[in-house]
């Protein structure tokens, strides 16, 4: 907690006007190592809140606060950069990861599980609640993380998903996920009916001149 209000704090008195909390898991074996920050429980959820009052009332300039959303699926479960970035060994507290289809990340990597129907509905579940804990938590702006290789990115790349269900890699990009997609963004949506949301959002350079915004970074 003290190291992500130091961030933040610095952030914040760097002149932006959106600081992001970046990957988010939403359950805990969706995080990346076990230093990776989760909102997957209302202990998660007091933890990040506090962090937020506590830099939100050092602003001054009404800085907007965001939140990424994600789950890492089958790059889970790996050592802190300083540790090597590897999977956890034995001696190192690892979990089982779970994927689109039981296809390792990297070569001498654990196998992964192939998730099922249980498995997807919870993962949907977790994402919803931990949109909820982040409104409670009083963010600005919430995005959910499909890059980077990790489990929404899992469903759409040819090398994670051999599946031959209607969560195939053809059926996720044709024929399954809008309207998924849509049913899984309603659900999550539907709470908060006078929230003004989007799944999209384009920046457009010349409308940030006009906004007197000099500078954008993109990590996504």
């Amino acid at each position: 907690c003290d190291w992500s209000s130091d961030v933040c704090s610095s952030d914040l008195f760097s002149g932006v006007g959106l600081v992001m909390i970046e990957s988010t898991a939403v359950e805990d074996i969706g995080r990346i190592t076990h230093n990776c920050t989760g909102i997957y429980n209302d202990d998660c959820l007091t933890s990040i809140r506090t962090v937020l009052e506590k830099v939100k009332a050092l602003s001054l300039n009404k800085v907007k606060f965001g939140i990424q959303l994600g789950h890492a699926g089958r790059k889970a479960s790996t050592q802190r950069p300083w540790e090597g970035r590897s999977y956890l060994r034995d001696n190192q507290n690892p979990w089982k990861t779970i994927a689109p289809s039981a296809i390792p990340f990297d070569e001498g990597w654990p196998i992964p599980q192939e998730m099922n129907e249980q498995d997807l509905n919870r993962v949907k579940t977790a994402f919803i609640d931990a949109t909820k804990r982040s409104v409670k938590a009083g963010f600005d702006l919430i995005e959910i993380h499909a890059a980077h290789g990790y489990l929404f990115h899992q469903f759409i790349s040819p090398i994670s998903n051999q599946r031959n269900d209607k969560y195939s890699l053809m059926c996720v990009k044709h024929k399954h996920t809008p309207n998924e997609k849509r049913k899984f963004l309603n659900e999550i949506q539907s709470p908060y009916p006078k929230k003004n949301w989007s799944s999209l959002m384009l920046l457009n350079c010349n409308k940030c001149k006009k906004l007197s915004i000099e500078y954008v970074n993109n990590a996504s």
